[in-house]
């Protein structure tokens, strides 16, 4: 049988930003934590094996504490993105528009062509200039 969970997954948008962060935080707490429990009871073998009742008690005293859960519940999404983002979400959408719209009123930024010319790859024809003719100094001639 499949389980499906009724539960929303958080919106992946700006809202839960902060829920995000906690949830890193508590990622690198629970990372800490760990391999302060394995140092632990690493000593506190060493103890037993060495029958210090001093130092064992000292041990349990000293045992590590977990880290508390996130403490920042998230905000749902509906069915992804929460009303607050998906409206966010419409409004760029909606001005992507208006800005293809305001680009395309601008044109390319060339004249129009003149009816019955054909398109130039190269711009517009200018008059060429004949080119001046200096004469070389590796020539030798008459």
């Amino acid at each position: 049988m499949i389980s499906v969970s009724t539960e929303k997954p958080p919106c992946p948008g700006r809202c839960n930003a902060r829920h995000r962060k906690a949830v890193r935080e508590v990622e690198e707490t629970n990372r800490a934590y760990e391999a302060a429990i394995e140092r632990w009871e690493g000593a506190r073998a060493q103890a037993l094996d060495a029958e210090d009742v001093e130092l064992l008690a000292a041990l349990d005293r000293a045992r590590p504490q977990p880290p508390a859960p996130v403490a920042i519940e998230p905000v749902p999404g509906e069915p992804v993105w929460c009303d607050r983002d998906r409206a966010a979400i419409r409004r760029a959408l909606a001005e992507i528009d208006d800005l293809a719209t305001l680009l395309d009123s601008w044109g390319t930024g060339t004249a129009a062509p003149r009816p019955g010319s054909a398109p130039r790859a190269g711009g517009p024809a200018r008059p060429r200039r004949p080119r001046s003719v200096t004469p070389s100094t590796s020539c030798t001639g008459p």
